[in-house]
């Protein structure tokens, strides 16, 4: 599985659109964090202001989700890939997993660079302190993990349907689409669906960090992941391929 992960990695860095969203998104943070700083005042209110805002733009996940998932999994029905994998004895349930490893190894550095910009933007005479800069940090990560619960969620629909546009499709719907909605309906009926959405659960883990307290709604997003790889997984192991 390893060498699966090497050679995908090698292939997913060479495609432009990755570094694209990657430059778009750090463009967002740093001119969200900018604006605010410059609205709000440079100091350490502007600042965590202009992180969180940032973070919470609708065309981010866009810039960043979307690119990644085409980028690991765009091909793999079209060029029949996964099946001369599976044809050399790597296990279904495997190739999902490396598949997952991919887009988190992925996330995981661009959100480095994000982070990397993010404390770029800190100047010393904002008089951040240490705890607001963690908080801040805080709402980086939490923001990568429901990236990876995107294109988790979209990477089911794909290969649930055997359709690489239809994961696509999921990819940008739970990106900025299915948000806005659970959102209306939340605000529109008695029952809050958001709150127990990936997003609203990362919602209140924030909210719960800003508070000094563990955020341990994190938890449930993990499960929902976990849960997305096995039904994946699951369903696959049903799947009949054309070798």
């Amino acid at each position: 599985m390893r060498n699966l992960i090497k050679a995908d990695l090698k292939r997913i860095l060479r495609t432009k659109m990755l570094y694209i969203g990657t430059l778009l998104g750090v463009f967002m943070v740093v001119f969200g964090i900018g604006q605010r700083l410059i609205d709000i005042g440079s100091n350490a209110t502007g600042y965590m202001n202009g992180v969180k805002n940032s973070l919470d733009g609708f065309l981010l996940p866009v810039c960043i989700s979307v690119p990644i998932f085409l980028a690991v999994f765009s091909h793999e029905l079209s060029s029949k890939s996964m099946q001369c994998i599976l044809g050399h004895g790597l296990t279904r349930g495997k190739l999902i997993t490396a598949k997952l490893l991919d887009a988190a190894i992925l996330l995981a550095g661009v959100f480095i660079i994000i982070t990397i910009a993010v404390l770029f933007m800190a100047s010393p005479d904002y008089a951040i302190s240490n705890r607001q800069m963690g908080i801040a940090m805080a709402a980086v990560w939490l923001r990568a993990l429901r990236f990876l619960g995107y294109i988790c969620f979209s990477a089911m629909v794909m290969f649930l349907t055997n359709s690489a546009a239809l994961g696509i499709i999921s990819c940008v719907a739970f990106s900025v689409v299915l948000r806005l909605v659970f959102m209306i309906m939340s605000h529109l009926g008695d029952i809050s669906i958001y709150d127990y959405t990936i997003d609203g659960l990362l919602d209140w883990a924030y909210k719960s960090i800003e508070a000094g307290e563990p955020g341990f709604q994190i938890i449930p997003v993990v499960l929902y992941i976990v849960a997305s790889l096995a039904v994946t997984v699951f369903f696959f192991n049903r799947k009949e391929f054309e070798f």
